[in-house]
């Protein structure tokens, strides 16, 4: 998935990465 923005392309493609890592960890680990 390839995000463009006026910051610039490679800027919003690792937040959303890290945004869909912390994400995917609450689901599987609501506990934690």
């Amino acid at each position: 998935m390839i995000v463009t923005t006026s910051i610039g392309p490679m800027t919003p493609v690792p937040t959303m990465k890290v945004v869909l890592s912390r994400s995917s960890s609450r689901m599987r680990c609501p506990e934690t």
